[in-house]
């Protein structure tokens, strides 16, 4: 954190508004990111909605004050907000729900007037007509509460600016072992069978049932001979991943399904796979690039990106084209100019709290000036 920015001792305290907390995206950012918080991680409060938190127990042990509430969407979960914000009174508030962004504004509002808040977007979020209309105008009305807004990628920037939004800019980083484990990954090399790694809790926007499909099309040729780990939560999936699933785990072909440490399935270096309909930045992608790792991922927004790193194959959202890459793909060396710090956690979460100070110093200038006091003792403002 930047001690010195004028606003750095006013930040005691910080609260994170969630939707459910999953083991994926920003919950796992911030399990990650908890060694190095420039504040004691009891004083961060996350707020997880509704009667899905799988996520919650592993932010509690690492020292989070950890809030579960029903959906705010509801009165009951509205005022359940209201009221612990007001009992916690935090420094500032970070709101990441994307879906209920209003009404977390609305009720950071009514529990304090001059909070500052911090809105992070973490994906692209393409709506149709209605929900995009909808999105402009919360936008038009509701920002202007909101002191800064963060991308999580100069693609997720630029797609923000067509709402008037001027971002700055916090990588998604990784858990520190993904940096240790580059070294132990490089040394391994395909063998016979080829094996792949999905991340991610299955959904309709992960897409994982084009790789799973392109990966049957390309066993037709006798030779290609694979094994696949599956890392994530399957309740999100179509009925045709699962059966597909089954039957790999019959024939032996599953190394690992379900939720679990994907750098547990790295050592063998996967080609790490990535079919998304759209992405922010895909933290899981950054977790594979540190690693070392092989990675074909889909060539949409979201993900261009990872153009930078040569052993990153970006390939077109058709089974063919994903077949025909997951049989001739041959990773390329990474140029040396291609960063991998910028994913340190050390580096991402310090620049989130170099946001929250700057977000405290503007609004203590804003009351200031609504006063007419200066900020300087025995100064009046001009």
């Amino acid at each position: 954190m930047n001690t010195t920015c004028p606003a750095s001792s006013h930040l005691q305290s910080v609260l994170h508004i969630f939707n459910g907390l999953n083991p994926s995206g920003m919950e796992r950012m911030l399990l990650s990111a908890s060694p190095h918080s420039p504040i004691s991680n009891n004083h961060i409060t996350v707020v997880g909605q509704g009667k899905t938190n799988p996520f919650a127990q592993e932010l509690h042990k690492a020292g989070y004050n950890v809030e579960l509430i029903r959906s705010i969407s509801s009165p009951a979960g509205f005022i359940s907000l209201v009221r612990l914000i007001r009992m916690l009174r935090p420094s500032v508030i970070h709101i990441h729900t994307e879906g209920k962004f209003a009404q977390a504004v609305l009720a950071a509002r009514a529990a304090s007037a001059s909070t500052p808040l911090v809105r992070s977007v973490h994906s692209i979020f393409k709506k149709k007509r209605l929900a995009a209309v909808y999105r402009r105008l919360v936008s038009a009305l509701l920002d202007r509460e909101v002191s800064k807004f963060v991308a999580c990628s100069p693609e997720v920037q630029d797609f923000e600016e067509a709402f008037g939004r001027t971002t700055d800019l916090v990588w998604n980083w990784v858990d520190d072992k993904f940096f240790s484990l580059e070294r132990s990954v490089e040394s391994s090399s395909f063998g016979d069978r080829r094996n792949f790694l999905l991340v991610g809790n299955c959904s309709w926007i992960k897409n994982h049932e084009l790789a799973l499909e392109a990966l049957d099309h390309a066993a037709f040729d006798s030779s290609f001979d694979f094994a696949v780990a599956h890392y994530g939560l399957e309740h999100g999936g179509s009925a045709e991943e699962r059966v597909k699933l089954d039957k790999w785990e019959d024939e032996g072909r599953l190394t690992h399904r379900g939720p679990g440490d994907p750098s547990n399935g790295m050592t063998n270096r996967p080609t790490f796979l990535m079919p998304s309909l759209h992405e922010g930045m895909g933290v899981a992608l950054a977790e594979a690039i540190v690693a070392g790792l092989p990675a074909i991922v889909a060539d949409v927004p979201g993900l261009q990106w990872a153009r930078e790193f040569n052993n990153v194959s970006h390939a077109k959202l058709t089974v063919a084209d994903w077949a025909q890459e997951l049989v001739n793909f041959e990773p390329g060396k990474d140029s040396e100019n291609a960063d991998k710090s910028r994913f340190s956690a050390r580096i991402g979460i310090n620049s989130y709290f170099e946001i929250y100070a700057s977000a405290i110093e503007r609004s203590r200038r804003s009351k200031s000036r609504l006063s007419g006091q200066s900020l300087i003792p025995g100064k009046k403002a001009e």
